[in-house]
């Protein structure tokens, strides 16, 4: 097993002042969006200021003259909307893709609270130098939705349709239905936005296929989760979608539930839908199975496996909690479980956010797929204060990892990366220590910004001083090989 990532040189990106509570790092995505080869950061920053009030902004960190980061790019709202309100809370979620098939790779950020609290979503069209936008566009709700419901946005990008252009899937795990049956209940809904939400308007799918009975679907959360991946192998993108406050058909514990819907996946409906099996997981009651999801093809056969998680669960020891599960499509037979679960590492306290953040990507340059796992909420470390005094750092958060092999991937996570291991990130000064509140691991991404591939980690939370009132926050971008440079961007 390779040795876990370390770094001795910080960069520190600190040309803007951000608010208290800017939260940078909510969020995180990396694309190459000013086509120079060399892959950017593109972070959430849902408290901080745009035209000088706390309504949120998402930066770009550009690479310029062949250096990563030497450019920085602020993001707001207003241009679509002429206004901006506090509390907006624009960057809560952000996503990237070729959404107008142009070759410049575009931008999809979730408004949490915009449009008087109803929350939207903004698609950015890249006019390819990742400074300016060839066209800004809020995608509406449908007609059909009356409000994302004050939760984040969840966002999925993929061909649904199998049309050759992507689509946007947006996830409002809080949105309430005012039937009898449900009202006033978080039964969640997902819409998808066709050919890169250029109609500027949606198509619910319609959850009456998937339960008949509204009256199940009291606190579902249907929509909190959202992976797109080929899992059946037909070349068209299929769509995972959790529901972590689902009741389980096989047990009746409200312990979560996911569903795919194959793709292509139409304005007018699709022909095939899975409520993925459980009963060989042993799931109880507000295990949140289903709480996030990640897509990747790790055995390298025809399709993507699918990882769920359900951060609530006991381990196989009972030590901790926290269990991600392994799902794959190996003969037409729709998702079943291989038998394979990641566990969070023994030492883990007893209610952690084990995979609040996942990502999928070659990390070591291999030529095999690795999995990394964000756990924001995961206490550990300490720090001497006075004489012989010493408290305990809550809720700084961790980062696992498990590397792919020839024969698929290795499900023994390593507890690789946390802000003061294996060695300081930074030896000096404030930022990069284990602080209570940090919320190190809240989201991740792999990228390639310079010689080698690194990893993008949110820290929404960081410079927080023992007090979650100050987190600005920050986003590590952590490289594979220690003799390269790592980054620390404000």
């Amino acid at each position: 097993m390779p040795d876990p990532p370390d770094v001795e040189l910080i960069k520190i990106n600190e040309d803007f002042a951000r608010l208290p509570n800017a939260a940078l790092g909510s969020s995180v995505a990396v694309a190459d969006m000013n086509n120079d080869h060399i892959d950017d950061v593109i972070a959430g920053a849902p408290g901080d200021v745009a035209y000088g009030v706390n309504a949120g902004n998402v930066t770009l960190y550009l690479s310029a003259e062949g250096k990563p980061f030497e450019e920085t790019i602020y993001l707001s709202h207003g241009a679509v909307d002429g206004s901006v309100e506090p509390g907006d809370e624009f960057g809560r979620t952000v996503a990237v893709g070729d959404l107008d098939r142009d070759g410049d790779m575009d931008l999809v950020v979730g408004c949490r609270s915009c449009d008087d609290l109803r929350g939207r979503v903004y698609a950015f069209y890249n006019d390819g130098s990742g400074k300016a936008w060839s066209r800004i566009q809020g995608i509406a709700r449908s007609p059909k939705q009356d409000s994302m419901g004050g939760s984040d946005p969840v966002l999925a990008i993929g061909d649904f349709n199998c049309t050759g252009s992507l689509d946007v899937a947006i996830g409002s795990p809080t949105f309430r239905n005012n039937h009898p049956d449900a009202a006033g209940d978080a039964i969640g809904s997902v819409s998808i936005y066709y050919d890169g939400g250029a109609h500027g308007w949606g198509h619910p799918l319609d959850r009456s296929v998937f339960e008949p009975d509204m009256a199940d679907w009291k606190d579902d959360l249907l929509g909190y989760a959202l992976a797109a991946g080929d899992f059946d192998g037909d070349g068209c993108d299929d769509l995972a979608i959790g529901a972590p406050g689902n009741e389980d058909p096989s047990t009746g514990a409200d312990s979560g539930s996911v569903y795919v819907v194959y793709g292509p996946i139409t304005h007018t409906g699709w022909t095939r839908h899975q409520l993925v099996p459980t009963w060989e997981l042993m799931l109880s009651d507000g295990d949140r199975f289903g709480a996030n999801l990640a897509a990747g093809r790790f055995n390298k056969k025809n399709g993507d496996e699918l990882f769920v998680a359900a951060p609530n669960q006991w381990t196989t020891n009972g030590l901790s909690r926290g269990v991600a599960y392994m799902f794959t499509d190996s003969k037409g037979l729709g998702l079943l479980y291989t038998g394979d679960r990641i566990d969070a590492t023994a030492d883990a306290a007893d209610l952690t956010d084990f995979a609040r953040s996942m990502a999928v990507g070659d990390y070591n340059k291999d030529g095999q797929t690795d999995l990394f796992i964000g756990d924001p909420l995961r206490d550990f470390g300490y720090t001497v204060i006075g004489t012989g005094r010493v408290e305990f750092e809550l809720e700084t958060g961790a980062m696992y990892y498990c590397y792919g092999t020839p024969s698929g991937i290795d499900t023994s996570p390593v507890f690789g990366m946390r802000q003061t291991f294996p060695r300081n990130l930074v030896t000096v000064g404030h930022a990069g220590e284990n602080e209570t509140m940090d919320f190190f691991g809240r989201s991740v991404a792999v990228g390639s910004f310079t010689r080698g591939h690194h990893l993008a980690i949110g820290a929404p939370g960081e410079e927080s001083g023992h007090s979650v009132s100050n987190g600005r926050g920050a986003i590590w971008v952590i490289p594979d090989k220690i003799s390269q440079d790592g980054y620390l961007l404000h």
